[in-house]
């Protein structure tokens, strides 16, 4: 079952430290706000179209399917929205 937390602009789904998280192609963009994570988080991009990843003080970054983005814990990024449903698989380290 998805749990979809009040004000969260996904769903997710967790099997231990793996969390498989699917953002609607139609959330409002403001939804997709700056933010930090008390994690390292390895993210991979299971499935989704047009969406863009981008960290503090970069170029967002194309999203390809299959791909595997690092986030360092406390390291500022954020989604930006594509144009269809974007499914992640997201494993968090400390």
């Amino acid at each position: 079952m998805a749990d979809r937390d009040i004000g969260k602009p996904y769903t997710e789904e967790r099997y231990g430290n793996i969390i498989t998280r699917r953002f609607r192609a139609d959330v409002p963009i403001g939804d997709l706000i700056w933010h930090k994570d008390d994690h390292n988080r390895k993210i991979k991009v299971v499935r989704g179209n047009g969406w863009q990843f981008q960290f503090d003080n970069e170029l967002p970054q194309d999203l390809q399917e299959g791909e595997i983005v690092l986030v360092p814990r406390e390291t500022y990024h954020r989604l930006l929205r594509g144009y269809t449903d974007l499914i992640l698989e997201i494993t968090e380290t400390r």
